[in-house]
């Protein structure tokens, strides 16, 4: 494979079909978008939701039917303006340039990392001026002028261009989030509480403007305000992080309603259990005058171990002091911005320099990683792509997406061996998930290797998910083994599940030829 290909009729068939998993999954949409707020969240802090549909062949020839032949890389979404689209709204396009905009002629970047606080700090300075300079009437610029202001702690300068910001593009969800940060540090409740009223009803499926309002109110003592606010974000989705959680179970323990505290608290799943959990449990348990329960969950914090840190450490070097570091990956967030931005005005070797130095940086950087990830999907560089998900997945070894990514890459340039090895380890990593397993079979099925591992794969992906395109994925298993009867039950089920899915039938008379059978009369508009 190379950067250039871009016809997905150069490759083998299975690897056709994983491409679409990366829209399933969502490994472009949003990443290389900017002005919305994407909050970092560790592994605990994950939403508590359903492991995702696993989507057989026909869910796929359908989707696939339906997407772009390039999908849009910064999609518009929720009812509230990006920065991008308020700009186009107002006349003031990007650079009309198709993205071949020259080489940076200065020196940009020093040659290697920075090690001391100066250096960093004037490093960021450039990045926030250059953008200022290159597009001073630019809300993304001053986003990233903002940034650096604050990161040098100048927060009146910070607030006033912050301000600025939202008189640009009032939409600007970022400058909120970091008005909120800004007078949180003077401990300016009442301007935290407008201000996230603000984001909800701008964007009423952002988390973080219920999460801080609740929090202002509970901070002024109004903790009954404070949990109906939560509990009305948790009536919109359910995918509530835990740290939502954890705050709506603090605030009804001091309110006494132990009996939803205790209900929360059950609904946890056990994997996201951590110290604070415990120390919550034993809270309940004392306020509900059960002591031997208290102590039981007062011993878990004392053996329980800290949280793994990222097994990356920074090119920079990996005894730095800890403000260091911190500085490092600040900075290295501050560049990831400024690329986001270039990319807006199809500055794409820019974009491309500055996600490579962030990730020099801080090579945990996530932001940066999925940007670069997103940027090589959308400039369909395949093979910058897969070496991107190759670094990502060192730094983030449990996030499915990048497994699923990897596959297709491999499977694109036609390597069975490590689609097979990739989607293996995936299995492994998340046995109870059906994405992998379904993945791997449809790899044997179609790339007629293996066949009879395709068929317990498929048995497995039913228990976890008996849905229509799952029971597909059993039938074509079976055929590729001539277990052609039982492939028809598996069909039959698929279609009884889903009756108005025309590929079932397709495969149904297929089948019956090979049966030997009649096939059954196709009705009008159910071919496939």
């Amino acid at each position: 494979m190379t950067a250039a290909r871009s016809d997905s009729s150069s490759t083998m068939r299975y690897p056709v079909v994983f491409l679409f998993f990366l829209f399933v999954l969502g490994i472009l949409p949003g990443w290389l978008s900017v002005g919305s707020t994407s909050h970092r969240r560790e592994a605990s802090e994950e939403p508590l939701s359903q492991p995702p549909v696993a989507p057989g062949k026909t869910a796929q020839v359908q989707n696939l039917a339906q997407q772009p032949e390039s999908p849009a890389p910064m999609p518009l979404g929720g009812g509230v303006l990006s920065p991008r689209e308020s700009m186009l709204a107002d006349g003031a396009s990007p650079s009309a340039s198709p993205g071949r905009i020259a080489p940076p002629t200065e020196d940009e970047f020093p040659a290697s990392v920075a090690k001391s606080r100066e250096a960093l700090l004037e490093e960021a300075k450039m990045v926030a001026t250059s953008a200022v300079q290159r597009y001073p009437q630019s809300p993304l610029a001053l986003a990233i002028l903002a940034t650096w202001q604050m990161l040098t702690n100048q927060d009146n300068e910070a607030e006033q261009t912050w301000r600025k910001v939202l008189a640009m593009d009032n939409r600007f969800l970022d400058a909120y989030e970091a008005l909120i940060q800004l007078a949180t540090k003077r401990q300016d409740y009442e301007e935290i509480v407008r201000l996230a009223r603000s984001v909800v009803e701008l964007a009423p499926n952002q988390e973080f403007g219920y999460l801080h309002l609740a929090e202002a109110l509970s901070a002024q003592g109004k903790d009954e305000e404070a949990v109906a606010v939560l509990e009305e974000y948790a009536s919109l989705t359910q995918n509530v992080s835990l740290k939502v959680q954890k705050l709506r179970i603090k605030i009804l323990l001091r309110l006494g309603r132990y009996a939803e505290a205790e209900k929360l608290l059950d609904a946890i799943p056990a994997q996201l259990a951590d110290t604070e959990l415990a120390r919550l449990r034993a809270d309940l348990a004392a306020a509900q005058g059960d002591p031997d329960r208290a102590e039981k969950y007062l011993q878990q914090l004392e053996t329980a171990t800290p949280p793994k840190e990222p097994a990356t450490e920074s090119t920079a070097g990996t005894r730095l002091p800890p403000e260091i570091k911190k500085l490092l990956a600040d900075v290295a967030l501050l560049e990831t911005k400024a690329a986001k931005m270039y990319y807006v005005y199809r500055d794409f070797i820019r974009t491309e320099i500055y996600l490579r130095r962030a990730i020099a940086l801080d090579p945990n950087c996530r932001e940066a990683h999925r940007a670069l990830v997103a940027f090589y999907q959308e400039q369909k560089r395949y093979s910058q792509m897969e070496k991107a998900l190759e670094e990502w997945l060192r730094v983030e070894p449990d996030n499915l997406q990048i497994y699923v990514g990897l596959a297709s890459c491999y499977g694109g340039r036609r390597d069975f061996e490590k689609t097979e090895a990739i989607l293996q380890e995936a299995v492994r990593h998340f046995p109870e998930n059906p994405l992998p397993l379904a993945m791997l079979a449809r790899l044997y099925i179609d790339a007629r290797r293996k066949t009879e591992e395709a068929v317990p794969l498929a048995e497995k992906v039913i228990k976890l998910q008996p849905i229509a395109v799952n029971y597909q994925l059993l039938a074509e298993a079976l055929e590729a083994v001539g277990r052609i009867d039982e492939a028809l039950e598996a069909i039959e089920q698929a279609i009884k599940l889903d009756p108005n899915q025309p590929f079932f039938a397709t495969v149904q008379q297929r089948l019956l030829q090979k049966a030997g059978k009649k096939p059954a009369p196709v009705k009008e508009g159910n071919t496939g």
